[in-house]
């Protein structure tokens, strides 16, 4: 079946706590799917952003996804005022996004 409908705009969500070494490498995957894609069903999607939300973990995170968002214009970071969780952090970038739907991925994919 194909779908004649406008493709659909995701949201990835990406709560991110010690994320410095996993998130360049992930963003590079993602970013083949910011272009138009169709599923094996005939729907067209293609991510339109990728929400990298800071909770407030040890290391270098938070200049990783500044790099990042420097990088890809389709990143939009979050910063959490304080490390809230991983579901509070999860909620926070859904509640942040703006795609028609919304995909959650742990920060090491």
């Amino acid at each position: 079946m194909i779908w004649n409908h406008a493709p659909l705009n995701l949201s990835v969500v990406i709560p991110v706590y010690r994320g410095e070494e996993t998130l360049p490498k992930l963003m590079t995957e993602l970013q083949a799917l910011t272009v138009e894609q169709i599923t094996p069903q005939g729907r067209k999607f293609y991510v339109g952003e990728v929400v990298l939300v800071w909770d407030r973990g040890p290391g270098h995170s938070d200049q990783v996804i500044r790099e990042l968002a420097h990088q890809f214009p389709w990143i939009k970071p979050v910063w959490l005022s304080r490390n809230f969780g991983q579901h509070a952090a999860t909620l926070a970038g859904m509640t942040s996004s703006g795609g028609d739907w919304i995909v959650t991925m742990d920060e090491d994919g």
